[in-house]
């Protein structure tokens, strides 16, 4: 039931109604229900010089580690809701439109040991002024580089999403992705 589930998300979408399968298929039950994985949906925004956008947040160990943009789903959102509150809450940014990329499943960063999925848009702003609020420190626009400059990201972003993004050509120096 497992895999047919983690099947469908890649297939027919169904994100924003993982709990609930979850929890009709009985591997959510009140004694495992704390285990559910964190949702957390993420934003991909490129400059027009096609740099990264990421973030850095305030924490009491002052982690360095960068993230991208986004944050939890809160009970009855989409993704999409999800996204534009979250940036707007992050970055004090409008979101023009969004187009689905991919999923991940890994360990979370800040919640040591938790379970994490992160579902991936590629975003347009409707304005190019951002500015850090809340829980955030730094916003930092990254190239390919980043590394040599010795900005670190989590590994998530690092190890997964950024080569996907250059594997599909979605990230490349020759210009600017256009959703």
């Amino acid at each position: 039931m497992f895999c047919f589930i983690i099947y469908s998300y890649y297939n027919y979408g169904n994100c924003s109604r993982v709990l609930e399968c979850y929890a009709s298929s009985g591997i959510i039950n009140d004694e495992n229900k704390e285990k559910v994985m964190i949702d957390h949906i993420a934003a991909l925004i490129f400059d027009s010089e096609n740099n990264l956008l990421v973030l850095r947040k305030k924490t009491p160990d002052n982690r360095k580690e960068c993230i991208l943009p986004g944050g939890k789903r809160e009970i009855g959102e989409t993704d999409e809701q999800t996204l534009k509150r979250e940036l707007l809450e992050e970055l004090g940014a409008e979101v023009e439109k969004i187009e689905p990329y991919k999923i991940y499943f890994d360990k979370a960063v800040f919640e040591e040991g938790e379970d994490f999925k992160q579902t991936t848009y590629i975003t347009k702003l409707k304005q190019n002024n951002i500015s850090v609020k809340n829980e955030i420190k730094e916003a930092i626009w990254i190239n390919k580089d980043y590394e040599s400059k010795g900005i670190k990201c989590n590994p998530t972003l690092s190890l997964k999403i950024i080569p996907d993004l250059i594997e599909d050509g979605i990230w490349n120096m020759e210009g600017k992705y256009e959703i």
